[in-house]
């Protein structure tokens, strides 16, 4: 059964030149919970919080990438089991050697799938369009472009009749049927009102030439030709994610690490010349810590043990007894 471990509260308070080494100090023993900083009306003046170290940006910004290579490749560090550890040596090196071709290569195919999708997407929709003009033996071109005829075209509920002069194609082989009616511009008023009677609803002719079964097997190829763009691509992605896998999830802890140690400064409250934090550790390594510290730092510290008050939130570490 799991037991809470006691804590032990510390202060630490140290010149701004040792900085680093005690984070990398604390961070490699890796028990060290941060009480964070927050300035106070009551604060003395000169303190205040901290600044990143040198190549928090870089490192920021090369997790950023890593997390979008993983996110495209469907990696989640937290699920993966990692099948060959990599030393953080290594993932250093690669970094700069292997994760930007990587990174060029998902960039590349996210984005021709991005405009693929975006292409399946259109002609998709132009069928979609197209599709309640096939029933009828015209061209696209003969809806439009006449001065003295009005043309409707459109859904309705059931066929009528126009007791004017007109032209007329309807089907009921279209989902919802479709009717298609020409008349002189005089006589556009009441056959409108007789179709909209009849629950008459527009539906705007494509802006395409050609007849629509052309045009719906054109389309069609276009459709069937970007889906299988996407299913290569996805396949390539695939590929990458079992290639690299174990790398990139490498990559990431070791760059979270490098942005969280880079960034604890911005937990700790400054002076000119100083730096001080207070933070949690388990009451058993509390001892081994604090002389890792001073032996770290050449006894350049100044450490306190603080007493714990009865409302303090202790954060919570847990031991498995065995």
């Amino acid at each position: 059964m799991l037991r809470p471990e006691r804590m032990r509260r510390l202060f630490i308070a140290a010149p701004k030149g040792e900085i680093d080494t005690i984070i990398r100090e604390l961070y490699r023993h890796n028990v060290y919970h941060i009480e964070d900083f927050v300035p106070e009306s009551e604060s003395p003046e000169e303190l205040s919080i901290g600044h990143p170290l040198p190549g928090a940006s870089d490192a920021a910004s090369a997790l950023i990438d890593v997390r979008a290579i993983e996110k495209a490749c469907g990696i989640e560090p937290d699920n993966v089991e990692v099948r060959e550890k990599i030393p953080a040596s290594k993932v250093r090196a690669m970094i700069q050697t292997d994760l930007p071709a990587i990174q060029k290569t998902v960039k590349d195919l996210v984005a021709k799938r991005s405009d693929l999708e975006s292409c399946q997407k259109k002609y998709e929709q132009r069928l979609k369009d197209l599709e309640p003009f096939a029933a009828f033996p015209l061209d696209l071109e003969s809806y439009r472009g006449y001065s003295w005829f009005t043309v409707f075209t459109g859904h309705i509920a059931h066929d009528v009749s126009i007791d004017v002069p007109h032209e007329k194609y309807f089907s009921d082989q279209v989902d919802g049927n479709m009717i298609v009616v020409v008349v002189p511009n005089e006589h556009r008023e009441g056959v409108e009102r007789t179709l909209l009677d009849a629950g008459f609803q527009a539906v705007p002719v494509p802006e395409e030439s050609g007849t629509p079964a052309d045009n719906l097997k054109a389309h069609a190829e276009k459709v069937r030709k970007a889906s299988e763009g996407i299913a290569q691509i996805n396949k390539d992605i695939e590929e990458i994610r079992d290639r690299h896998t174990d790398f990139l999830v490498a990559c990431d802890e070791l760059l979270t690490a490098d942005v969280e140690r880079a960034e604890a400064p911005l937990r700790f409250a400054t002076t000119e010349e100083t730096f001080i934090t207070e933070g949690w550790v388990p009451d058993d390594r509390a001892d081994r810590i604090q002389e890792a510290l001073k032996k770290a730092t050449g006894d350049r510290i100044y450490i306190q043990e603080l007493e714990i008050e009865d409302d303090a939130r202790v954060p919570v570490e847990y031991e498995n007894p065995t």
